[in-house]
């Protein structure tokens, strides 16, 4: 009975809690997350942020408005030059030497690189500027495409009379013993009479001065023998008188030693050792300032080093390597191996401005004294198989005694050449003698006296045997036997230099149309330094004095047109095809465009205003 009871009061309340159960509402039970601060070891996890894509940083651009002589307005977006880093140039021949005196080429254009002349080369017309003119050409520059150097003006005040004002503000490199004092006129003075009075330097620069005088600290005048209205551009040049100081010829006397190499240009030397190198590094006190960026003082690079290399495949292997950065007056054996192998290198072409042939007879002695021998000798010469085999047609017909360069108002192109006779004695016109007529050739041989040919040796240079021999298997097949006598360069060069002439015959010797003008002074003019054919005309003596005293500078330009036309005719040198050379330069070497003569051998002096993008070459070679 108890039982039951029990059993009834628990079943009494199970129910009770039940009907409490069905009126409550349902509630999900769900565990709460415990969040833990990490331990060290733990890699603490964030959202995720939306990035921005990074853009690696550019070269910063700047736009230029540039305006041309002609007033036409040129615009141009260029990278904003970079101080710093360095440039190695090369080129093949070592300087001998450090006294711009001594009458050696290779003396001016490695002196240049520290020297400055009355003259530069204005680099706003370069193809980096305006690209009115490559300077690539190691030739003149024309007087419009010049700016001032060491001379801010120039004048000439009457026609016996020529100023030149002398910048204000130059100083001489700080080195011993000049220590960066200010240059002044006395500098002009003593330089040009230093010139002059040597015995090694061509008198067709100076023979018509006849006293120079330095009338105050920044004044110095010429006053000349008779009126010579090119005397302006050959003084101002690199190739006539680099201004030195006294106190270095006073110290070293001969300028043989490295450190009498001393000026107010843009590179101090710091080393040199003979036939291989020689370092530099940035003058801090050069006056210059890059006229496309005026605010901008000059040089860029911090240092410069040339190297010499005689040999051409080494001198392209460096390149390559890029153990150098600039590599200037190359062939097309150069061209082909470099933009075939090396795509990044760049590289700019040029018509050089002497003759792959240049053959120059003894035109005073039989039988080169007779024009028509002097023609048949052209005729039987094939100068476009010439052009096509030992140029691989990389070069130009014509550009003698004028480079096409020089523009219409003093170069004939080819197809405007006369093509009928206009000199006494003359059976051809300019335009047939670039022809390849054997005949012809023959017939005038024997109109001269020589119907069974005739035979006269002809002295060579070792490295010119394999063209001259060219030449010489043509007019073979006419019965011109030339007999081909091979010297060293050295003992060739002083055959052809002394006076009078050690030679009889002929010999390859370079024909250079460098200079528009000059070219008569040097090559032509009874008894000139480079006439080694002994030419003495008395109408190229007379028009060219007529020239030289023509204040008219388009009558002048007309006279030399008129009087090239004549030379060619006369045919006093046998002048072949001329070959198109190339610069190169390495695509980290910036405000370049293969421009680097900013004077007649004034090569390197482009190297002034490169600039070297370091992160560029970094990314390319590994280094700066």
């Amino acid at each position: 009975m108890k039982g039951k009871i029990v059993w009834m009061l628990m079943s009494c309340l199970m129910a009770a809690i039940l009907a409490l159960a069905s009126c409550t509402p349902s509630v999900t039970e769900e565990e709460e997350e415990v969040v833990k601060p990490p331990t060290e070891e733990e890699e603490v996890v964030k959202p995720p942020v939306e990035e921005e894509e990074v853009v690696p940083a550019g070269p910063e651009m700047v736009k230029l408005s540039l305006k041309k002589l002609d007033g036409t307005k040129v615009a141009k977006t260029v990278e904003k030059p970079q101080y710093g880093g360095a440039i190695t140039l090369q080129y093949w021949q070592d300087p001998q030497g450090f006294d711009p005196t001594s009458g050696l080429n290779s003396v001016i254009y490695n002196g240049n690189i520290v020297w400055e002349n009355l003259q530069t080369g204005d680099w706003y017309r370069s193809p980096v500027g305006t690209n009115e003119y490559g300077f690539n050409h190691f030739a003149y520059v024309p007087p419009i495409y010049r700016r001032g150097a060491i001379a801010e003006s120039w004048e000439y005040t009457d026609p016996l009379t020529v100023v030149w004002h002398i910048r204000q503000g130059i100083y001489w490199q700080d080195v011993p013993p000049v220590n960066g004092r200010e240059v002044i006129a006395d500098d002009v003075v003593f330089s040009i009479d230093r010139q002059r009075s040597s015995p090694r330097i061509s008198p067709k620069y100076w023979g018509v001065v006849d006293t120079v005088t330095a009338t105050d600290r920044y004044t110095v005048v010429e006053k000349l023998k008779k009126s010579n209205w090119f005397h302006i551009d050959d003084t101002g040049d690199a190739n006539c008188a680099p201004i030195i100081p006294k106190e270095v010829v006073e110290k070293y006397g001969d300028l043989n030693e490295w450190q009498s190499l001393v000026g107010s240009g843009p590179w101090i030397i710091t080393d040199y050792v003979h036939a291989t190198s020689a370092n530099f590094k940035r003058n801090p006190n050069y006056w210059m300032m890059d006229p496309l960026f005026p605010e901008n003082q000059l040089p860029y690079a911090d240092n410069l080093k040339m190297i010499w290399i005689l040999d051409l495949s080494t001198r392209i292997a460096a390149l390559q390597a890029a153990k150098t950065d600039v590599l200037c007056d190359m062939d097309w054996i150069a061209y082909e191996t470099i933009s075939k192998t090396s795509s990044q290198i760049k590289w700019k072409g040029y018509p050089y401005p002497g003759g792959s042939v240049s053959i120059m007879p003894r035109c005073d002695e039989p039988p080169f004294d007779n024009i028509l021998v002097r023609q048949a000798l052209l005729l039987a010469m094939d100068d476009e198989s010439i052009l096509e085999d030992y140029l691989k047609g990389y070069g130009l017909l014509h550009n003698y005694p004028i480079m096409s360069v020089w523009g219409e108002s003093l170069y004939t192109p080819l197809d405007e050449l006369p093509t009928e006779p206009t000199i006494e004695g003359s059976r051809c016109g300019v335009r047939e003698l670039y022809g390849y007529d054997p005949d012809k050739a023959k017939e005038l041989l024997a109109e001269a006296g020589y119907p069974d040919g005739l035979t006269f040796q002809c002295f060579v240079g070792t490295t010119e045997v394999d063209v001259v021999s060219l030449v010489k298997a043509y007019w073979d097949k006419v019965g011109i036997n030339m007999q081909i006598e091979v010297r060293d360069e050295a003992v060739k060069s002083q055959l052809v230099q002394a006076l009078p002439r050690q030679y009889h015959g002929a010999v390859q010797q370079w024909a250079m149309s460098a200079f528009p003008f000059g070219v008569w002074t040097s090559e032509y003019v009874t008894l000139a330094s480079r006439n080694v054919g002994n030419v003495s005309d008395p109408y190229i003596d007379k028009t060219y004095a007529e020239m030289a005293a023509e204040p008219d500078p388009d009558k002048r330009s007309q006279i030399c047109k008129d009087l090239s036309l004549y030379a060619l005719e006369a045919a006093y040198k046998v002048v072949g095809p001329h070959a198109t050379k190339y610069n190169f330069w390495q695509p980290w070497i910036k405000n370049c465009e293969g421009a680097s003569d900013m004077s007649f051998w004034g090569r390197f002096k482009g190297a002034t205003y490169y600039w070297v993008d370091q992160d560029l070459k970094e990314e390319m070679i590994g280094k700066r």
